[in-house]
């Protein structure tokens, strides 16, 4: 009887290598960086909560100092695709 419950013991801890095995190879692997970039996107309202086409939008890094700009829609929207993690200021004239 004791080795009835021996062998069934075994196979059930080979079983439990088996399955770990099988999922360390299906699991996606860790990543350490998903996205590099995220994007900034907003409206230009005056006070009266109008939006303001042709307004230029101009983001600069702080710690580069690296700029760019864009021009507001006619509904005053504005987007700046693929912006690199960091603080930024932002700038609107119009």
């Amino acid at each position: 009887m004791n080795n009835v419950l021996f062998r069934n013991g075994r196979q059930m801890i080979l079983l439990c290598l088996w399955c770990i095995a099988v999922a360390a190879f299906v699991a996606p692997h860790r990543s350490y960086a998903q996205v590099l970039y995220g994007s900034l996107v907003g409206n230009v309202r005056d006070p009266s909560d109008a939006p303001v086409p042709g307004a230029v939008v101009i983001i600069t890094n702080t710690q580069t100092n690296q700029s760019r700009q864009t021009v507001t829609n006619e509904a005053g929207g504005y987007s700046f695709p693929t912006v690199a993690s960091g603080q930024y200021n932002l700038k609107v004239t119009k």
